[in-house]
C-alpha cells in the first residue's frame, strides 16, 4: 500500500461550489428560482449521518473549523464537489465516514481512502458504525 496523503489544511470557502447545489442563504425565504433536488429517503439518511459524524467528529477532536463549511466546500476525496451532494451517494458516503470515524485529516485523495476500505477489519467496522439507533 502506498503512502496515504491526509490533509489537516484550512478550508476554502471562495472555490466554486457544486453546480448541481449552488450555495444560497438558507435565512432567506424559498424562491422559485431555487434549485430542486430530487433524492430518495436513502440518499438523505447517508446525508444526516454524515453531517453528524462530521459536527460529532471536530467537537471531538477540537477541530476549531465549521463543519458545515466543511459539508459545503469541495474535497478531493469526492472528485472536487462538496460532501453535501457527494455523500449521498454511496462510495463517498464510505470515504466520509472512514475519513471522519478515523480522524484521517479533513481531506485526501480517493485512492488512500479506497485502499483503506479494501480491508476487510475495516469493512466490518464501516456495517456496525453507520447504523443509526
Amino acid at each position: 500500500m502506498r503512502k496515504a496523503a491526509f490533509e489537516t489544511e484550512a478550508f476554502r470557502i471562495d472555490a466554486a461550489p457544486d453546480a448541481a447545489f449552488p450555495l444560497c442563504d438558507p435565512l432567506e425565504d424559498d424562491s422559485p428560482d431555487d434549485a430542486l433536488l430530487i433524492t430518495s429517503a436513502r440518499r438523505l439518511q447517508r446525508l444526516a449521518i454524515i453531517a453528524a459524524e462530521t459536527g460529532a467528529r471536530f467537537a471531538r477532536d477540537g477541530i476549531a473549523h465549521d463543519a458545515a463549511a466543511w459539508m459545503l466546500a469541495p474535497r478531493r476525496l469526492f472528485g472536487g464537489r462538496p460532501a453535501i451532494t457527494a455523500c449521498m451517494e454511496r462510495p463517498h458516503f464510505g470515504r466520509a465516514l472512514l475519513l471522519h470515524g478515523l480522524s484521517l485529516g479533513l481531506d485526501a485523495e480517493p485512492a488512500d481512502v479506497d485502499d483503506l476500505l479494501a480491508d476487510a477489519s475495516i469493512r466490518i467496522w464501516l456495517r456496525n458504525t453507520k447504523s443509526v439507533a
